[in-house]
């Protein structure tokens, strides 16, 4: 009777350790799947950025607004997006002060686009591309990279 007891206890035992292990494993699983997907969400965010700057650039060389459809695009999608990947960062803050760091970087590189672009439109190529080379975009996009990659870590 003491034996089966004591088998008994043990197999209790064996079974709720392997259930906290298997639900720590989950939560863990559930933890990298949610960075996943968030690493993915802001390379997203990024590559559209990057779309929007080749459009400012073609716009800027050629006055052909057709150059201008990546940047409106990024416009209309990047903010949503900057708003899911905050909402899902509640917990870590950590992530989520790098995800406001980047959200402030890529509204002045979004604004920089727009002041170079109304440039172009106003006051010609000349005026644009004095701005440009100031090297202030390129800067901001450099910045946005190294945020970029200190969240991966």
């Amino acid at each position: 009777m003491l034996g089966l007891g004591l088998a008994s206890g043990i197999l209790v035992f064996i079974s709720f350790s392997a259930y906290r292990s298997l639900t720590r494993f989950v939560d863990v699983s559930n933890q990298a799947m949610q960075t996943h997907r968030e690493l993915e969400e802001i390379e997203n965010i990024v590559s559209q950025l990057k779309d929007a700057e080749t459009g400012q650039r073609g716009y800027i060389i050629t006055g052909d607004e057709a150059y201008l459809e990546p940047y409106r695009s990024a416009l209309t999608t990047i903010e949503p997006e900057l708003t899911n990947l905050r909402q899902a960062n509640t917990e870590n803050r950590k992530r989520r002060q790098q995800i406001e760091l980047l959200k402030k970087l890529i509204d002045k590189k979004l604004n920089f686009i727009k002041i170079t672009i109304d440039l172009r439109t106003n006051e010609g190529f000349d005026a644009a591309t004095r701005l440009v080379r100031t090297n202030e975009g390129k800067n901001l996009m450099d910045n946005i990279r190294r945020v970029t990659q200190e969240i991966h870590k």
